[in-house]
C-alpha cells in the first residue's frame, strides 16, 4: 500500500505567499501533500479540525488575527507547525507556544528541507 504524504495546510493572508509556498512544495518536497489552504484564522481553525493535518505552515501577522491566536485554539496539537513569517522578533513567542520551527521569508529551501526531514522523523 502506498504511504500517504504528510498532509499539509498553508495558512497565510496573502494569496501570493500561499502560491509561493505551494510552488516550493510541489517542486522540491514530494513527501508533502497540500490538502488545503486558508487566508484567515477562522477558516484555518475549521480546516484543521476537519482535515486533521500532519503539518501546518502558518504565517504570524495576518489581517484578521495572528498565528498565535490559532495556537491558542490548539493547546494540545496532533500536528506540527512551521511558522513562516517576515518578522524575526516573534521567535521567542513561537518557542513559548512549543513551536520550534520558524522560518523567515523569503523561504530558504535548505532550511525548509531540514525542518521537513525532522517532521518526517517525528511522525515516523
Amino acid at each position: 500500500m502506498r504511504r500517504m504524504g504528510i498532509k499539509t495546510i498553508i495558512v497565510d493572508d496573502e494569496i501570493d505567499a500561499i502560491k509561493s509556498i505551494e510552488l516550493i512544495v510541489k517542486e522540491g518536497f514530494p513527501e508533502l501533500e497540500i490538502i488545503a489552504w486558508a487566508n484567515d484564522i477562522i477558516k484555518a481553525k475549521e480546516l484543521i479540525k476537519k482535515e486533521k493535518p500532519d503539518l501546518v505552515f502558518l504565517d504570524i501577522e495576518m489581517a484578521k488575527g495572528n498565528g498565535f491566536d490559532l495556537m491558542e485554539d490548539f493547546p494540545e496539537r496532533e500536528f506540527e507547525v512551521v511558522f513562516i513569517t517576515a518578522y524575526h522578533e516573534y521567535r521567542l513567542i513561537a518557542e513559548a507556544y512549543n513551536v520550534p520551527y520558524y522560518i523567515t521569508k523569503p523561504v530558504e529551501i535548505d532550511e525548509l528541507r531540514e525542518i521537513v526531514h525532522e517532521v518526517q522523523r517525528k511522525r515516523g
